[in-house]
Parts: structure tokens; sequence; C-alpha cells
């Protein structure tokens, strides 16, 4: 009971209140913008106030293959194929000025 009443005096300053309400706000800003620069739906961070699904998404993040990822390895594979096809035109690239 003593901790509970410490909680809600230190939760009645203003102040303390402002800063821990900001820094709850840029955690989830920021967290969001992770998860969008992945490729993932940005509101997942929204999902890193929930503790435990926080760990679990944290794992995603690190160990799962981002869907960013996923598109350039496509793209790199189209450029491949491209550059194959284009290599086999005799001159193509390696005109003589």
């Amino acid at each position: 009971m003593e901790l509970v009443s410490k909680l809600e005096e230190l939760l009645s300053d203003p102040t303390t209140l402002s800063l821990v309400g900001g820094s709850i706000l840029v955690f989830v800003l920021c967290s969001c913008r992770i998860f969008h620069k992945a490729g993932y739906n940005a509101a997942l961070g929204l999902l890193m106030l929930v503790p435990g699904i926080n760990l679990l998404m944290l794992f995603k993040l690190g160990f799962s293959r981002w869907p960013i990822e996923r598109e350039l390895r496509s793209y790199r594979k189209i450029q491949r194929t491209v550059h194959r096809t284009d290599s086999r035109i005799p001159g193509f690239f390696n005109r003589a000025a």
C-alpha cells in the first residue's frame, strides 16, 4: 500500500507527469518509426507498450527477415537477370569510343 501511495504522490506532480508522458510518447514514436522503416505496419510500435509483447516484438525485429529485405532481394534478382541478358548482346556495354 505504501508503494501505491508513493506512486500516486509522484504522478500527481505535473512536472513528473509531463516527463513520464513525454518519455512514453517519444518511445512510441521511435518504435513506430523503426517498424515502418523495417517495412512493417507502423502501428506495431504501439505493441512495445505491452509488457511481454515488447520482448517478442524485439525478437521479431532482431531475428526475422524484414519485408524491406525481401523486396530488396527480389529487385536484386531482377537486376542480375537483366544484366545477364544484356551481357549476351555483343558490344552492348563494351562499345569502343
